[in-house]
C-alpha cells in the first residue's frame, strides 16, 4: 500500500537538479537568456519551424528570426523561448496577396 505522499522526481541536467518543471524553466532562462538583437540584424525565415531549434542557433549567432508552423503547441513554445515570432499557419504554395513579413 502507498504512504499517501506524492513522490517528487528530481531531474538532473548539466549538474543541476530540478524538482519540477518551473525550476527547470527558471534555470533555462537564466542559462540561455533571450538575445538582444539589433533591429537591423539579418532576418532568417524559418519554415516548418517546430519549437524553434533551428531559430535558436541563428539567434545565438546574431540573426533575427520569423517562424511559420502549423502546430499550436510548437508555436507557443517558439514564442515563449525565442526573440523572433512564430505564426501559426498552414503553409501552401504561393504568396498570399497583401501579406507582409
Amino acid at each position: 500500500m502507498g504512504t499517501g505522499r506524492a513522490t517528487v522526481k528530481q531531474t538532473s541536467f548539466f549538474g543541476s537538479s530540478f524538482e519540477d518543471h518551473q525550476s527547470w524553466l527558471s534555470w533555462l532562462h537564466r542559462t540561455l537568456p533571450k538575445p538582444n538583437l539589433p533591429p537591423d540584424a539579418p532576418i532568417v525565415i524559418d519554415l516548418f519551424a517546430g519549437c524553434g531549434g533551428l531559430a535558436l542557433g541563428f539567434e545565438s549567432q546574431g540573426f533575427r528570426t520569423v517562424g511559420f508552423e502549423m502546430k499550436p503547441v510548437a508555436v507557443k513554445t517558439y514564442n515563449a523561448n525565442l526573440d523572433g515570432r512564430c505564426e501559426e499557419t498552414f503553409l501552401t504554395v504561393g504568396i498570399p496577396e497583401g501579406r507582409q513579413i
